[in-house]
């Protein structure tokens, strides 16, 4: 019996040992398992510190975008990030949210980056994919972007994150730790994300308005390599910017001490324009660049392109952000947040096509039309290399006969007669009348309808061809403003009699005086000429109307002006007009002569432009009217289809280019806007910007189509022969921000 009690002891002793084993083995498992959730909890802590961080980016970047259309380094939201702390203890109260600031439990520091300043793979071209591996270096070459380009899925709009690189890197051959080395190079200087323009021109076709959607970069806010990456190759085939040139001018834009960015943001072409005239390269390569980075420009006389540049972020943004949990000074958890964000969406108008849909009043959107005044006034001839800007709005009117279609709807002539042909053999087309006995006033179109074509002040140039002539013209009592070579003119109207009571002539023989007539002597004796008698075989007569008494000169009494030039066939005819005064040039292809005169009032509000044959075949070209204000009215833009949710917030800017001969600080141009055309509003807040924010009468996204309306103005002091140009006017939307990508490391 005593050895069984011996057992048992035994026994109990070894159950107890075997439940101390058990009772440690869970107390163990119990702190593991306490240390695992308190990781895991301090885990969620630091990945809400990260979100906080996110969302404060967030509201950072909504406040930016409602004050400014533009994106720079300079700006808050891209100042090297920045952090919050969040302490143990916190009292709230009514009005403020008060730290006690004992000890900091966490923390998260975040930085916002513009997917615009990247280059996007899924429609870059093969020349500027090329270009950034090469300049990158390390593990890549120029052949890396012939892979990324020819590897990028056709379907579905092409890669669907920047990871499939090394997906196609390995598809080319490369062992997954050289493609992975070569995508970690990538990286910082690509995306998927970027905004897509969907209108920019196709260099691949020589047709206007086919466009090809392309993403442009940011050049306030993109790395300096991917600058040198888009200059790098340009040509005109004969003319390319090289790797020296490339590098000097991506460092004289975006390096970061002496840039010409970091000195103050580029918004505008004219901007952009004037320091690549700034540059030391060949006025061909300047242009070369010019053409390649503007959008508004097509690229028919470019061999090699890569993209455009732009001035904002397309409301495409990185936020990264890093939130820690720290215990006693020291970082006990973190998580690393990278959300990719849509802020806002962009709308965007510069094509021809986009703006013929509107309707404009004294202004033109032809590609054709020059807008540099040295170009146009004061000369003979337009020179073939006359600066254009293609896809912009131009104050006044433009034609040059090469768009019949516009021409046509913009021409209309009496009894039929009009046609477009090469009249005098230059190899362009003019506008003339049929035949020889044709009498034609070649008016436009809208002439008696609308105001789109009326004129009060302005400058005018034409050039004008008299193909024959014919004996016993006379002057004619018509009611013109009447430029006569051979009986053809031009003349500006108001029913029968527009000017009034006073005209004038050019005698077509020596001393070619112009000659002042009063009303009387108008009407009651008609001067008759005949060249043939005079033996010349065109005659010239200018024959204009002022209203009332016309002197030479505020001092001066005389009526006679006398020349020096012989007539010509075909002229070129500078005309400027305001209330007081009238100049006239007249140019040949070997002199000129001009006749100023000072007058009492002008043209009337209603009056209208017209060119007039008498009796005669009279070929006009190359007519450019600018007066001094015009405007125009878009079409409808649909909000509810800029976002996925809506717009119930926008805002409006415009890129206004100023050429050379224009004073930006006179020119101006300004916004209206209107919800549904119920009325129009214009914040006087944003005049010289031409930012007019736009908010519908409730947080409820608008249902209406918005409209705006450009006004274009230029100083008379000037002869209205300067212009504004308006080279897009982009759109920016709001509505809920929208999370494009996110990811939670590590």
């Amino acid at each position: 019996m005593k050895r069984k009690k011996g057992i048992a002891l035994i026994m109990a002793i070894g159950i107890l040992a075997l439940l101390a084993a058990i009772g440690a083995t869970f107390a163990l498992n119990m702190r593991l398992e306490y240390k695992a959730a308190l990781n895991y909890l301090k885990g969620v802590q630091a990945r809400y510190y990260a979100d906080a961080g996110i969302q404060i980016a967030m509201m950072r970047l909504k406040a930016h975008i409602y004050n400014s259309a533009f994106d720079d380094l300079g700006e808050e939201w891209a100042d090297n990030g920045y952090s919050e702390d969040f302490y143990e203890k916190a009292d709230w109260n009514q009005y403020e949210y008060k730290h006690e600031k004992d000890e900091i439990c966490g923390q998260f520091s975040a930085a916002i980056v513009d997917e615009q300043r990247k280059v996007n793979i899924n429609n870059a071209n093969e020349r500027l994919l090329k270009n950034l591996c090469e300049l990158i270096g390390e593990s890549l070459s120029d052949a890396d972007g012939t892979v990324i380009f020819q590897k990028r899925p056709v379907a579905d709009g092409g890669y669907t994150g920047i990871e499939g690189l090394k997906r196609a890197f390995m598809d080319a051959g490369d062992a997954e730790d050289t493609a992975e080395a070569k995508f970690e190079d990538l990286a910082p200087y690509v995306t998927t994300t970027s905004y897509v323009d969907p209108n920019a021109d196709n260099p691949d076709s020589n047709e206007n308005d086919n466009v090809v959607a392309r993403s442009p970069v940011n050049v306030n806010t993109c790395d300096e390599l991917v600058l040198e990456a888009i200059l790098f190759n340009l040509s005109d085939g004969t003319n390319a910017v090289d790797a020296t040139e490339a590098a000097t001018i991506a460092a004289d834009i975006a390096d970061p001490d002496t840039g010409a960015r970091e000195t103050v943001a580029i918004t505008s072409w004219g901007q952009f324009d004037g320091i690549i005239d700034g540059l030391a390269i060949s006025s061909e390569k300047k242009d070369i660049i010019k053409t390649n980075c503007n959008p508004n420009r097509l690229k028919d006389d470019l061999t090699a392109t890569t993209t455009e540049l732009c001035f904002h972020a397309g409301g495409r943004y990185t936020i990264e952000s890093t939130g820690s949990v720290l215990d006693g000074g020291s970082v006990i958890a973190q998580k690393t947040v990278t959300a990719i964000v849509k802020v806002n969406d962009v709308y965007t108008e510069t094509t021809q096509a986009q703006f013929e849909a509107g309707t404009p009043v004294r202004v033109t959107w032809l590609d054709s039309c020059p807008v540099d005044s040295a170009d146009l006034f004061g000369s003979y001839e337009i020179p073939d290399d006359a600066e254009t800007i293609p896809g912009s709005l131009k104050l006044g009117f433009w034609d040059d006969f090469e768009d019949l279609d516009y021409s046509g709807d913009e021409w209309r002539t009496t009894g039929d007669t009009r046609v477009f042909m090469d009249v005098d053999e230059d190899e362009d087309v003019e506008l003339t009348n049929e035949n020889l006995n044709d009498w034609p006033t070649h008016s436009l179109k809208d002439l008696d309808n609308t105001e789109k074509w009326e004129w009060e002040d302005f400058s005018m140039r034409v050039f004008e061809y008299d193909t024959q002539s014919v004996s016993g013209l006379q002057m004619r009592e018509v009611g013109q403003i009447k430029f006569r070579g051979s009986a053809a003119a031009l003349h500006a109207h108001d029913g029968d009699l527009a000017w009034g009571n006073k005209w004038a002539y050019l005698k077509p023989f020596p001393p070619y005086d112009l000659i002042f007539l009063d009303d009387t002597e108008a009407r009651g004796d008609p001067y008759y000429f005949d060249p043939e008698t005079d033996k010349y075989e065109y005659g010239a007569q200018i024959r204009f109307f002022s209203s009332q008494e016309a002197n030479a000169d505020e001092n001066d009494d005389t009526d006679t002006y006398r020349t020096l030039m012989s007539y010509k066939n075909k002229k070129t005819y500078n005309l400027y007009v305001n209330d007081t005064y009238l100049y006239l040039e007249v140019w040949t292809d070997d002199s000129n002569m001009s006749f100023p005169r000072y007058i009492d009032s002008g043209l009337d509000d209603s009056d209208c432009i017209a060119l007039y044959g008498d009796k005669m075949r009279a070929a006009w070209d190359d007519i450019r009217i600018i007066p001094p204000n015009g405007n125009y009215t878009s079409k409808g833009i649909t909000l509810a289809d800029m976002t996925d949710t809506g717009v119930v917030w926008a805002m409006m800017t415009a890129t206004a280019t100023f050429p050379g001969s224009a004073d930006p600080s006179s020119e101006e141009f300004y916004f209206e806007y209107s919800l549904g055309l119920d009325c129009w509003d214009r914040n006087t807040d944003y005049e010289n910007s031409a930012i007019v924010p736009l908010r519908s009468s409730s947080p409820s996204p608008s249902t209406k189509d918005l409209y705006y309306r450009a006004h274009l103005n230029t100083p008379a002091d000037g002869s209205f022969q300067n212009t504004p140009v308006i080279e897009d006017v982009t759109v920016t939307g709001f509505s809920k921000i929208k999370t494009l990508k996110y990811s939670v490391s590590p």
